[in-house]
Order: C-alpha cells, then sequence, then structure tokens
C-alpha cells in the first residue's frame, strides 16, 4: 500500500530525485508513482551518505549540524539547512497543537539534545506556539533529579516529552526523593522514540495519576526526520503532504515494513529509506497507523515480549523498570523488576504467577530491586532494550 496526499504530483517531485540520485536508472516522465518506486532500489542507513554531496559545499549552507546516535552501528551524518529544520518544526507544532494549549501548558523536554536535530525543530515548534519549554537532563554535579523535581514544580511544568525509558527514569527518581508525590502540576507526557504499549500506559498513569494524558508524541527519525503525529488513541496520523509512505508485506500479514520518501527538500533528501521499523493499517481509522516497533505482530518473539510486558505491567504497584533474559530452547525466563516500595517476597511472588498464567509452557523466575541493574545508574540511555536472547 502506498500513502501520500497527491500521488501524481508525488510522483513529478520522486522523479526529479530520483534522477539526481541514480542517474544510472532511465526514469519515464509518464511512470505513474507506484511502477516508479518500484524501479528505484530500497536504500538503508549505511546507503544514505551518499545523499551528501562529494564536495563540501553543504556545510556553508547548514544552519544545524546533527548526526544519528549510533547505538545500531556508524552515526550517520544528518545535517539540516533553514528550510528542512523549518518544515521539521512546522510538523511538531502540528503533533504538539493537539495535546497542549498556549497560557496553559508549559514543557520539560527530557533528552540529552546533543546532535539532536529533532530537539532542535521541538524548541522550534514550541517557541512558534508561544508555549514555554525548559530543557532538563540529568547531569551529575550539575543538575541532579532533586533539581529537576523542583524546576518542573517550580515553573509549574504540565508536560514532559521525552522517550517512555527516560521518563520511568525520572519518575523512578522523583518517587525516591519522598515528596510521595509527582511535580505538583505534571499531568501529561508526550512519548517518543520507542513502542508505547497499552500497558505502558496503565502503568504511567498508575505512577502520575488516572488522570493523565499519556500518549505518542510523534513518530520519526533523525534522518527521517517527523513523519507521523501521534493520538490520543495510541494510533499515528501520516504526514501525507510531505512524504511517501510504502508499506510493504504480504498481504496476508497484518504488519508491513514501513519504506518512506521525501516530498519537501532538504539538504539530505530522503529517497525510498527502509525505517526497518513496521507498522499495522487500521482500516476503521484509514490512513491511521499502529506501530509494532522494529519486530512484525506475527512474530513468535513479538507476542513473546508483549505478554512479559503485559503481565510486569499487571502488578499492583508501578513498574519502573523490568529487563530479563529468556532461552527458547530452555524455555526459561529471567526477569528483573524495579518498584520503589520494599522488594517484598509478595512482588516476586505475584509476578512469577502471572508470568505462568501468560506464558504457561516457561519456567520463570524474578528478581526484584536488584542490587546491580543499570537502570539505578545515574543517567539512563534515552532507548532501552528490556528482553535479550541468552
Amino acid at each position: 500500500m502506498i500513502l501520500t496526499s497527491h500521488p501524481e504530483s508525488a510522483a513529478q517531485r520522486v522523479r526529479a530525485r530520483a534522477r539526481q540520485i541514480h542517474p544510472q536508472i532511465v526514469i519515464h516522465a509518464e511512470t505513474q508513482l507506484t511502477e516508479l518506486l518500484e524501479t528505484l532500489p530500497v536504500l538503508s542507513k549505511a546507503d544514505l551518505v551518499r545523499h551528501l554531496p562529494s564536495d563540501d559545499c553543504w556545510l556553508e549552507t547548514s544552519v544545524l549540524f546533527s548526526e544519528t546516535s549510533g547505538t545500531t552501528g556508524q552515526p550517520l551524518q544528518t545535517p539540516r539547512g533553514a528550510g528542512d529544520l523549518a518544515w521539521n518544526a512546522i510538523n511538531q507544532a502540528s503533533a504538539y497543537r493537539r495535546f497542549l494549549q498556549p497560557g496553559v501548558d508549559r514543557v520539560a523536554i527530557l533528552h540529552p539534545s546533543i546532535l539532536s536535530p529533532f530537539i532542535e525543530a521541538s524548541s522550534i515548534a514550541l517557541r512558534e506556539l508561544s508555549i514555554g519549554q525548559v530543557r532538563v537532563f540529568p547531569i551529575p554535579r550539575v543538575c541532579d533529579y532533586r533539581r529537576i523535581f523542583e524546576v518542573l514544580d517550580r515553573y509549574r511544568i504540565t508536560t514532559v516529552m521525552s522517550t517512555p525509558s527516560l521518563v520511568y527514569k525520572l519518575l523512578y527518581e522523583f518517587a525516591k526523593l519522598g515528596e510521595g508525590r509527582s511535580p505538583r502540576s505534571l499531568k501529561k507526557l508526550l512519548l517518543t522514540g520507542e513502542e508505547l504499549s497499552p500497558s505502558s500506559i496503565r502503568n504511567f498513569k498508575q505512577i502520575i495519576g488516572p488522570d493523565s494524558l499519556v500518549v505518542p508524541f510523534v513518530y520519526g527519525s533523525s534522518e527521517a526526520a517527523t513523519l507521523m503525529l501521534g493520538r490520543e488513541d495510541g494510533l499515528f496520523d501520516p504526514v501525507l503532504n510531505d512524504f511517501v509512505f510504502e508499506l510493504r508485506g504480504s498481504n496476508e500479514d497484518d504488519e508491513k515494513k514501513l519504506i518512506v520518501t521525501w516530498l519537501r527538500d532538504g539538504l539530505m533528501p530522503i529517497l525510498r529509506y527502509d525505517t526497518g521499523d513496521y507498522f499495522e493499517i487500521v482500516p476503521a481509522n484509514s490512513p491511521a497507523l499502529r506501530f509494532l516497533g522494529r519486530i512484525g505482530s506475527n512474530s513468535v518473539e513479538r507476542r513473546f515480549r508483549s505478554k512479559v510486558e503485559q503481565a510486569v505491567h499487571l502488578l499492583d504497584k508501578p513498574v519502573f523498570h523490568y529487563q530479563g533474559t529468556f532461552s527458547e530452547a530452555n524455555r526459561q525466563l529471567n526477569v528483573s523488576v524495579v518498584v520503589v516500595a520494599p522488594s517484598d517476597a509478595t512482588t516476586k511472588f505475584a509476578l512469577e504467577e502471572k508470568l505462568r498464567e501468560y506464558l504457561p509452557s516457561w519456567q520463570a523466575t524474578v528478581d526484584v530491586n536488584p542490587e546491580f541493574i543499570e537502570f539505578t545508574q545515574f543517567s539512563p540511555a534515552p532507548k532501552t532494550g528490556k528482553l535479550t536472547s541468552c
């Protein structure tokens, strides 16, 4: 399936870009969008470096130098010119406008923000909307968690925009401070960068309050920009005016891998880029999409991980973090969870019982508040894997 606002004008833009990037491929003027896309190669992240000009002229026109994190390979340069930074910010402004009001809401951007074009565009978007903002991140001997709590409380911050992993860490440290509460005005979490499951949303609301708003903010990446806008029902609306979305997979599969193409100009234009992520098309809300992460919904591994997360979040107390290892050959699962309450035997036995219920053919052991776990260190990673195979 291909999604875009105006297929004919999109085909014209793709033809022009294809002639620049793939001059060896014959592109006919009358070729329609679907056929045109199928004649072009799909690019990986490693291929994108070829989009940068061979000379250094882009250094003279960039207004923001940025790179991907490098967590999945060599960092990729993602420079932004004035034009592409501006439309990146416009799309984020559209997302913020769905959930926030000027004069009512104030946002804390929780992110290390180093080398991130996403965070720069986010800050521009909030400024254009006249919504107050502050950037925070734990830095030893500079900005500890008590200082962050006081800043959020003092300025009556209503909203945190961040990744689920970072927000869980922040709320865990707040709970340890002994205040017995989150900052007084905090009622909204706009979350991005990771899959946000319904059970995780319920868990967040158990921490900050049942009337809070916990939603996916946007979907995108440093290289591909902001591609979709989050919704309160957990789905995403693709930005059809700015991109061509190809959702590829066999007809009988619910999940589709996303390949994306830019329709706007930029220093590093994207043409048929394989995001590596899977989505489910929701016909009743078409063209709304449900993010499935890097592993499709029909994957045995994904269903297994989902059941573990559901069991963890069904505990009668908030869980701020869980991680574990599993051996499919031995049907053995070991899970560690972090809670603020004392690590009593009740929590351990309750979770082991839930895991047996959700995964009856597995042997599960649980460790509550283990002494050595990366989550409890001072500064966490923005994104955190939960289960690994051993």
